[in-house]
Order: C-alpha cells, then sequence, then structure tokens
C-alpha cells in the first residue's frame, strides 16, 4: 500500500479504499496467479539471490538502476537475456550501487523488497 511518502495523485492503493484495493488485486491474480510473488529466488549456493526471468537491459551494460538485477544488488546470471552485460561481478555491483545515489522512498521500497525475500 501506498504510504507517506506517496505522491500518486489520484491514489486508491491506501487504507482508505481497502475494499477497492482488493477487489482489483483479486481480479489481477485470476489473470495472473503469480503477479505479486516476488521476482526472486534463492541462487543454487543459497548465498545470492537471483532474478526468476531474468533482464532484458540492451544498452545499460545492466549498471543502471533500471535494471531489475542491478536494482537489486545481484549480478545477472543465465536467466537474463541482456547484451554486453557488465554485471557478473559482486563486488562490482556493490560499489556502483553507492554511488547510485536514493532518494528516500526509493530506499524504502529496496528496504522492504529485501526483506520480503528474507
Amino acid at each position: 500500500m501506498c504510504g507517506p511518502f506517496c505522491n500518486c495523485t489520484g491514489c486508491f492503493n491506501n487504507t482508505n479504499q481497502v475494499k477497492l484495493r482488493s477487489e482489483a488485486i483479486e481480479i489481477i491474480l485470476e489473470k495472473q496467479p503469480e503477479a505479486f510473488m516476488s521476482k526472486y529466488k534463492t541462487s543454487v549456493s543459497k548465498d545470492n539471490l537471483a532474478h526468476k526471468k531474468g533482464c532484458n537491459c540492451r544498452k545499460s551494460y545492466c549498471l543502471k538502476k533500471y535494471c531489475e538485477c542491478f536494482a537489486a544488488g545481484i549480478i545477472c546470471t543465465d536467466q537474463c537475456k541482456c547484451e554486453e552485460c557488465k554485471n557478473n561481478n559482486a563486488d562490482l555491483v556493490g560499489n556502483l550501487k553507492k554511488k547510485v545515489k536514493m532518494n528516500d522512498h526509493e530506499e524504502k521500497i529496496m528496504e522492504s523488497k529485501v526483506l520480503e525475500l528474507i
């Protein structure tokens, strides 16, 4: 649900619209049963996370925030369909992520996603 940092206009994803929100979720789940499941899975070594479907980056070398793998702080895997990937070293990803500045709202979203996966 959207919280105090939400900048939406006409947002119905809040505590005032619980019934409407629940109905919308049911409709979406009928069409896509996996719609609200995590995009990430624990890798074979169980030390790291991996993207279930992988990213599809073309020109970013998977080193920008819009790469789903990079944004989650994980390296690209064989599941990814990216081109000219440079997101294949965990140390590099960690260092680059520190350089990418996130606002408070983005950090809270990232923290909540990580906590959901734990």
